[in-house]
């Protein structure tokens, strides 16, 4: 039983370094800002274009 639970503390361990709350951050304030604006000029292209 104590190798499964420091087996399951090494992959929650590992998982955690892959990506920080700080990279999660960084990501989302890169890619929510790009996908409302390209929304935007794809929704002003259709609705004025099309």
């Amino acid at each position: 039983m104590d190798q499964v639970a420091n087996r399951l503390a090494g992959e929650i361990n590992q998982t955690h370094k892959k990506m920080s709350w700080f990279e999660i951050k960084n990501y989302l304030y890169a890619v929510i800002p790009t996908g409302l604006l390209s929304g935007l000029i794809f929704w002003f292209l259709t609705h004025f274009f099309a």
